[in-house]
């Protein structure tokens, strides 16, 4: 009886950290475009801090105040989600990369002469 109980303990996998999914192969094949992404991202950031900037300093330098708060309402808002969209590239890139590691298993990549090679 001790060895039946002993035998199934052992045949469980241990609840542990090392349950949890690693960076393995993988989740190396995207990097390059996890890369990008990142890139991207940081590159929209920027984009829009001097969107935003410049159209302040479009608003102080126009000559009227209609000029300016037409700047402020609808050329700012424009000129800022115009810089943005390196965001939204980089989230669906990074996204795409996900269902790309999700959708391919460690057997497909290397059988159809991927880098599992």
């Amino acid at each position: 009886m001790q060895d039946r109980i002993q035998q199934q303990q052992r045949s469980k996998p241990a609840l542990t950290d090392q349950s949890k999914p690693a960076l393995t192969d993988e989740r190396k094949r995207y990097g390059a475009m996890r890369a990008w992404a990142s890139f991207l991202y940081a590159f929209g950031i920027i984009s829009a801090v001097f969107a935003a900037v410049g159209a302040i300093i479009l608003a102080v330098e126009v000559h009227n105040f209609w000029q300016a708060l037409g700047v402020l309402l609808i050329g700012g808002p424009i000129s800022v989600f115009l810089a943005t969209l390196p965001i939204a590239i980089s989230q669906s890139m990074n996204a795409l990369a996900d269902v790309a590691e999700t959708v391919t298993g460690p057997d497909l990549g290397s059988s159809l002469g991927g880098p599992g090679l």
